[in-house]
């Protein structure tokens, strides 16, 4: 309820019972921030909960090397096989295979997966480079409004007829899916294509800026992964933790199995000697 809760203000500590806290951007979904708490005895503790660690994390004048105590690391891309660019790279890789494809044939429809809240950069950056509208379902267009950007906001419709660049549910985006949704408006669409954004792909370098995987193709749909992820990947959480140096790394995702959290100690151990 609304009257039971405290906004703290960001980049400061305020007090709380005596402990002070401060909250962070933690560069993930919009709203998201990482807690920083500090205790009468100077300990320092820092939550990430989900975060990109992004250079501009590290200039934060809260977060100094060789000064936290402990951390409590998102972990979800905690291990060497996921090694994807920068979210700018990949976002311009999108940008610049949807410029193609409707260049190609301007009689394609863009599915662009997102969740309720997360992959808002992908889908704006494609609206805004083709400088047209975004349609997104009732519920997605209330709560993108909520975000305070007045670009975004004026490119939204609800309006499917109005735009080619479409939002769907990330689990949307299958050949079946994109098929039920094209044919909805095939007397203007000859073709769909799927932009799925997500860590978990595995990126196929094509050269230059290109990041991508063709996941399905067939006549008419093709569904493109990118490796675009808002938590880190696994060089960003090595370079987060050799700048840090914290005395202590305490994972918060994919710990439920021993030889995994062996794993992740051992890349801890690692970085912590450098």
């Amino acid at each position: 309820r609304p009257e039971n809760m405290t906004i703290l203000p960001m980049n400061v500590f305020t007090n709380i019972h005596g402990i002070d806290v401060a909250l962070i951007d933690a560069n993930h979904c919009p709203g998201s921030n990482m807690f920083l708490f500090r205790f009468p005895n100077g300990k320092l503790i820092l939550h990430t909960g989900d975060f990109r660690a992004a250079s501009d994390i590290l200039k934060h004048p809260l977060l100094q090397p060789n000064q936290i105590d402990t951390i409590y690391l998102d972990t979800t891309y905690c291990d060497s096989h996921y090694r994807f660019p920068p979210q700018d790279e990949v976002i311009e890789s999108a940008v610049e295979l949807v410029s193609d494809v409707l260049k190609e044939n301007s009689k394609t429809l863009v599915a662009v997966g997102a969740y309720l809240v997360g992959k808002e950069r992908v889908f704006h950056a494609i609206a805004k480079a083709l400088d047209c509208k975004i349609f997104v379902e009732a519920r997605k267009f209330r709560v993108l409004n909520q975000l305070e950007n007045d670009d975004l906001s004026k490119r939204l419709t609800k309006n499917p007829h109005e735009t080619n660049i479409h939002v769907v549910g990330m689990g949307s985006v299958t050949q079946p899916m994109l098929q039920t949704h094209i044919d909805k408006y095939s007397l203007k669409y000859s073709k769909i294509i799927g932009i799925k954004p997500t860590g978990w792909t595995t990126p196929r370098s094509t050269g230059g800026s290109k990041h991508y995987s063709i996941e399905t193709k067939s006549s008419n749909i093709t569904v493109y992964g990118f490796p675009y992820s808002e938590h880190s990947s696994f060089n960003e959480l090595k370079f987060f933790i050799e700048y840090l140096k914290p005395k202590r790394i305490i994972p918060t995702v994919n710990i439920g199995r021993a030889n995994i959290r062996d794993k992740m100690n051992g890349y801890f151990k690692q970085w912590l000697s450098v």
